[in-house]
Order: C-alpha cells, then structure tokens, then sequence
C-alpha cells in the first residue's frame, strides 16, 4: 500500500520527519522536476529551528540555501520560501533543482542577492533547474554558467554592474551552457546584457552555447544589447540552433536588441514571433543575425517583419 501522504505549505510529502523519496515524480505548479529518485531539503531565511535545522521539513528547514546544496546529493530538490538569500550560491553536483513553492508575483519571489559578487555559479554540471527564483548579482553576473542543459522557468536575472546570466567556456568544450532553455523568465536592470555568451581570452573552443531556447520572455532596461556574446578570439561560433520566440524586448527605441553575429560560421539560429518596443521601424541594425540566421513575424510599433535580411 503507497504511503500516505501528508500536506504542509502547498506541498505534498511522506514523511513529515524525512526528505520525500520521490519514487513517481515531483511536481510543483505545473512544473515536473528532473529530480525522480532523490530528496527534498527545505529552505526559510525565517525559520527559527536554529540547531535543530536539518532542512528535513520546512519547521526545520536550513536558512541558507548553501546550506541546503551542501546536505543534497545528486537528483534531490530543494524548496526554497519567499524572502531575500544574501548568498553566493555554487552548484557542483548533477540534477539539482531549487524551487520557490510560492511562484507568482514578484513580491512573494526568492532573491538571491549576495552582498558582492555572483549570485549563482553552475560549474560543469547537467540538468540544474530553478523556478521562481530572482538571481541578482551585485558587481558580478546574476548567473555564470558552463554547465549543460539547465532549465529556468519564471525567474528572474539582474545585476546593477554586468549581465543578467553569462554562458563562459574557459576551457572545456563539453560544458558551454547549451541546451539552456529559459521560460517566462524576466531579464531586466542588468548593468550589462541580459545573455551573453562568452568564450575565455583567446579560448577558440568552435561551437559555444548550442541549442538554447529562450521562450516567452521579457527584458527590460538593459545597459547593453539584451543579448549577445563576447566575440572571444573571433575563432568561436556562437548561437547555433538557438530559438528565441514569443519574446518581449520593451527598451524604447534601443540602438541593437540582439546581436547575434559576433562569432564566424554558418548558424541554424530562429527569432520567431517577438515584440520590438522600436516606433520607426525594425532594422538589421535592431536584429543583427549570423550568417544562417532566419528571423520570421517580428512585431515593431509599424507592424510585422517577416524577413531573414529586413
């Protein structure tokens, strides 16, 4: 017979004394997680269990979310409750997922922003996943990635200095950030781009950051273009087979939104369906795509533009 289960803060377990077993999947709003034969740790910046914490349940939860990356293991979820994390966070194990149990509205979000620095850094690791969750950094990137196939999904990326999440192949040309897939994520405030794909100086590694989807998003007041990458040592090719569809750039009248054709070579890259804030009329200048790039129904104040050349 299944183990009962039991309800506490909208989420379901167990077990009100151990980590859930999850044995069919894990699923929070709509959200399945990765995460089908590990843990769950619980997180409260207010929880008042002091040495008593073991983030077992969410009366015990840990108040740090290091703490919590720590105790997992591989596969596990960590739910994360609403308030403000002043940590830097780094992930160095496979198929972790951090979650905010309560999504909507930015003012129930989870913020992790560090008094300094980078907000979260994803080292050569597979799968990570993160819903719900504003990753500001503070004279540092929101995020730094060269790990593989992550997925966020409703979160949020800032930073008052650089960009909102940086992909950086320093040395490896198996952990680029590719397969990245972003959803319903908002980039907005960064003192840089909001994505920048970048290769280490005088790194040529070739293809950079493929197959990333960046769909229904929006991104606003960004410093730099909303997106584009470091051009490296002229030697890397960076996009290829990108979708970037269903997004909201809203900048008014910003000089470049994307650019897309710093790298060299041929690249299978779409935008697709997205909304320009621009009153004269969208350009090349606006959109600048790779050689390969196809841009098909893209929206401006004047109408659509439904060309690969404008």
């Amino acid at each position: 017979m299944a183990s009962k289960f039991t309800i506490h803060n909208g989420l379901e377990s167990n077990s009100v004394n151990s980590p859930i077993n999850v044995t069919t999947g894990l699923e929070v709003g709509g959200l399945s997680f990765p995460s089908l034969a590990g843990k769950a740790w619980y997180v409260d910046a207010a929880s008042t269990a002091g040495s008593g914490a073991d983030g077992v349940t969410k009366a015990t939860g840990f108040t740090t979310i290091a703490a919590a990356l720590t105790a997992a293991s591989a596969d596990d979820t960590i739910f994360v409750y609403p308030g403000t994390y002043a940590e830097n966070l780094s992930v160095t194990k496979d198929n972790i997922t951090l979650v905010a149990p309560r999504t909507w509205g930015n003012s129930k979000r989870v913020i992790v922003e560090p008094a300094s620095g980078v907000a979260l850094t994803l080292t050569q690791v597979k799968r990570f996943a993160a819903r719900g969750i504003r990753f500001s950094g503070v004279s540092g990137v929101g995020c730094l990635s060269d790990g593989e196939g992550s997925l966020f999904v409703d979160c949020d990326f800032a930073s008052d200095t650089s960009h909102g999440i940086k992909f950086l192949a320093e040395t490896d040309t198996d952990f680029t950030g590719s397969g990245t897939h972003f959803e319903r994520c908002l980039f907005r405030g960064c003192g840089g781009a909001g994505i920048q794909v970048a290769a280490g100086t005088g790194v040529a590694l070739g293809l950079q950051a493929t197959n990333v989807n960046v769909r229904d998003c929006q991104f606003y007041e960004n410093t730099d273009d909303d997106v584009n990458d470091s051009g490296g040592d002229g030697t890397n090719t960076f996009y290829s087979q990108w979708c970037i569809e269903n997004c909201k750039f809203m900048t008014r009248n910003k000089t470049t939104y994307l650019d897309l054709n710093g790298g060299t070579g041929s690249t299978e890259l779409l935008v697709a369906n997205c909304y320009f804030a621009v009153d004269a009329g969208l350009t090349s200048t606006h959109v600048q795509l790779p050689a390969g790039g196809v841009a098909v129904a893209l929206y401006d104040a004047a109408g659509i533009v439904n060309t690969s050349t404008f």
